[in-house]
């Protein structure tokens, strides 16, 4: 248990030293979102859906997307936004989001669904 609880933290940091390198491999996609056009995020650490302004989202997801988040949020868990980009993303979609948009999770509290939506986390079990 201990070594799993590591490999996520070790793959929480490795996420956020390797948001800017995602932001270069993003492929434009208007169903996916938007490639950036500038970094307005300093610290290179995805944006928070619950807290991000309509505006900051616009920047990396599309007008539609943004729309439904705003209408639903705050969220309380992952899985409820997982659930909602799910209705218009598909997985490769959802997994190029998170770069961008990702909302914290509690390692001590976070099921496996939740765990497995961290960026570079995959399913060893």
């Amino acid at each position: 248990m201990k070594t799993k609880i590591y490999a996520c933290i070790i793959a929480v940091l490795f996420f956020y030293t390797s948001c800017d390198q995602g932001k270069q491999n993003q492929s434009e996609g208007e169903s996916a979102g938007k490639a950036p056009t500038e970094n307005t995020n300093e610290l290179n650490k995805p944006l928070n859906p619950n807290i991000a302004s309509a505006d900051e989202l616009k920047k990396y997801l599309s007008t539609e997307l943004v729309r439904s988040i705003v209408q639903k949020r705050p969220f309380t868990t992952t899985s409820e936004y997982i659930d909602l980009l799910k209705l218009q993303l598909n997985d490769q979609e959802l997994e190029k989001v998170f770069h961008y948009v990702f909302l914290p999770i509690n390692l001590n509290t976070a099921d496996k669904r939740e765990i497995l939506s961290v960026p570079g986390v995959k399913d060893g079990a």
